[in-house]
Formats: structure tokens, sequence, C-alpha cells
């Protein structure tokens, strides 16, 4: 458990650590990039009573500063240490979900190893999606492509949708990646992944679905899409939502924006009882009254639950709602071009898929989904016809001032 007590206040907690301050900016505290907000609402405000304020689950920010404070990958995971100059003939930053980095890492390293003997070396730093992003942010910042890394990974929406740090760049066309055939899981009818202008390629996707406990229907039936969920009136005040996994909140906020406009994200709101971490929920299996009749939860933690449990597991009619993982590449650098192939490569698509826990868009990888299961995505459409960081802090602003009403 982390040494840090809840109850201090924020000013003491933070003060003087800039790395701890960093973690908490990316962790649903964001008003804290302001100092003088630490200075002075953070002599006045606990932990405890800051979490409550920003509706985060406690037991789930415990979680992820507990992962942080201990830092448990060490010899592969640099994220604690001071940041290095990164060099080599292509240079690679990303984030990763956390279940996968490991793996990724893994085969990454012994890629290193055989292009260096090919003449190639390849400067790189792969995190974990939960430490944010603001450490690639800052090479964007400084509004010189050089400056910026010629691979960059990124799961959610969170990286490489600000058009006001990104626009220079796409105007002056600096990114490009060859859309190739994907699987069927995310090219046929439906959806189709492939970026039309050929700037981003999604490697994977973290699906989202219900986690419903049965215990506590109490007559209401069980919910199959997210328009019953959302709409039906049904489930007011009963559904968890994964606040203080941004990734995946931001996820849902633009796909339902996107599909269902304010009314969706009011919806969300309305429905919304409290942010229980989706391992808490699981540990539980449903037993608690108090617990909501649905979780909305990345898909991997389903595969936790006991069969012997109240929870059901539902994928909806409509499409499960997808946090896609993003990879960017710069256009004129070739040798870019043939590492982003590394993680394109069939071998790379099955450590992602991990039999469909994070279904890969990579040719030749049997999801082992059922043919039943959809996706919900926002569509390239609008992607690229929208602000996509301004749609998620309208979407933030819209939810927070309803579930205040």
């Amino acid at each position: 458990m982390s040494k840090i007590n809840f109850d201090d206040k924020l000013y003491n907690i933070l003060n003087g650590n800039e790395k701890l301050l960093q973690f908490f900016i990316n962790n649903g505290f964001d008003q804290l990039k302001n100092e003088k907000m630490l200075k002075t609402m953070g002599k006045m405000v606990s932990l405890n009573m800051a979490l409550k304020v920003r509706g985060i689950n406690k037991s789930a920010f415990e979680e992820k500063l507990d992962l942080f404070l201990n830092d448990e990958h060490t010899s592969v995971d640099k994220s604690l240490e001071e940041e290095k100059e990164i060099t080599g003939d292509v240079i690679v930053k990303g984030v990763l979900p956390c279940p996968l980095k490991i793996p990724i890492l893994e085969a990454f390293d012994k890629f290193v190893e055989e292009e260096k003997t090919k003449g190639i070396n390849i400067g790189y730093e792969l995190k974990s999606a939960n430490l944010g992003v603001d450490w690639i942010e800052n090479d964007i910042n400084s509004g010189d492509i050089d400056k910026v890394s010629d691979i960059m990974i990124s799961a959610g929406f969170e990286l490489f949708f600000d058009k006001e740090k990104f626009g220079k760049f796409f105007e002056e066309e600096k990114f490009y990646i060859e859309n190739k055939k994907m699987n069927k899981d995310f090219d046929n009818e439906e959806i189709c992944l492939r970026d039309p202008k050929n700037i981003y390629n999604i490697v994977g996707v973290v699906p989202c679905v219900f986690l419903v406990n049965e215990n506590n229907l109490n007559g209401k039936e069980v919910p199959t899409s997210w328009e019953n969920l959302l709409f039906s009136g049904d489930y007011t005040d009963s559904v968890a939502i994964p606040l203080a996994d941004l990734d995946m909140f931001n996820a849902l906020v633009v796909t339902i924006y996107s599909k269902w406009g304010v009314e969706g994200i009011k919806a969300l709101a309305r429905v919304y009882k409290k942010s229980l971490h989706p391992a808490e929920m699981v540990k539980k299996k449903g037993d608690s009254k108090n617990n909501p009749i649905v979780s909305i939860t990345p898909y991997f933690f389903t595969q936790m639950v006991s069969r012997s449990s109240a929870l059901k597991v539902v994928w909806p009619k409509d499409g499960s709602i997808i946090s896609p993982i993003f990879v960017m590449a710069k256009k004129d650098n070739e040798k870019a071009q043939k590492v982003v192939e590394f993680f394109r490569d069939e071998n790379v698509g099955k450590l992602l898929s991990s039999n469909g826990k994070f279904p890969t868009t990579i040719f030749g990888v049997d999801n082992m989904l059922d043919e039943n299961f959809k996706f919900m995505f926002c569509g390239w459409d609008y992607i690229h016809n929208n602000d996509i960081v301004k749609v998620m802090k309208e979407s933030e602003k819209i939810f927070n001032e309803e579930i205040l009403k």
C-alpha cells in the first residue's frame, strides 16, 4: 500500500514533488496544473475530500498510486527515472495499456537488437498508459518537427488529436502511414478502422462492455445496448463509469457525443452512480447490494469474472465502444517506416490480441471473438472534421455539470 496519508492536505502531499504532482494531473486532477490552485485550495482540501469532489473512486486511484510509487516493473519501465536524451536513427515514444506493455517491450527489445546488427539504431521509451502523455507532449509543444519522435504510440484520444498542437504538422503533411489490409473484425460492412488520409494507424483496441450485477436488478431487464442503457430510463443512478481510467472515459464521451450529441453525455451523467474500478467489482463478485447494477468496463477485466458470481458480462448489441491504440510515423524517415512494421507484424498482433482481450486490427490474427460481437467507433469523418480535444473538454464539462444537479 502507498505511504501517503489520504487525510493529509493536497499541498502537503504534492508540494515539491513534481513527478507525483504530474501523476495526480494525469489521473483526474488536471486543475492542479494551476500552481495557485495547489497553494490555495490544496492547503484546505485533503486527498480524501478531493477524490469525493472529483468523483474519483478511492480504491481505483489508490491502486494506480501504489503502482506508481512502488514501480513494480523497474527492470523494464524507466517511467520514474530522470528523463534522459534518447538518440538513434529512429526515435520511438509512446504509451501502451498496462497489461500489454511488458510483453510488447520484451519483443521490441529483441527487434531493436536485431536491427542494430543491420545498421539501424533505434532509441525508444514506452511507458504504461496510466502515467499519461505529458512527457511526449513536451516535444510536440516545441513546434519543432525535429524534436518530435519519429514514431509515436498512444492508447486513447489524448495525444494526437489536439489541432492547436498538431495542426501545423498535419498541414505540412509531416506524418504518414500506409494503411494496409486489416482483419475482418475491423474491416467489414459495418466498421473500417483504416484511416483514409493515412495519418493514423490503429493496431489494436480496448473494447468497453457491461458487467451486470444480476443480484441488484430488482426486476429490471439486463441492458443489452448503449441505447438501452442510456435512454431507457431504467438505469438512472445505477452505472459505474471508469472516471479514473482517462483513456476509456475519453473514448466513451467522444463516441457517445459523436453518436448522440449533448443528450448522450447528459444521459451518461444521469445513469452514473460511482466510479468503481472494474477489478474491485470483480473481486466483490457482485455480492454487495451497494454495488451498481452495471459497471462499464474494459473487456479484459471480465476474464476474471467467476462463473459462480452474480456478474454477467454483456457485449452491447450496438457495439462495444473502443479506445484505439494509435500509431503515427514521420513521413520523411524511411527507417521509421520499417520500424512501424514491427508494430503491425502478426506476432505482435497475437500479443496485442491475447485471445481477444485487446483485439488487434492486424491481418492474419484471429481475435477469437464471437461473430456477433460488434464495435462502436466515432468514425474517421468525425475525427478529421472535429477538434477531438475540444469535444472531450466540452463533454467533461457537460457531464460534471449534469451530475451536480
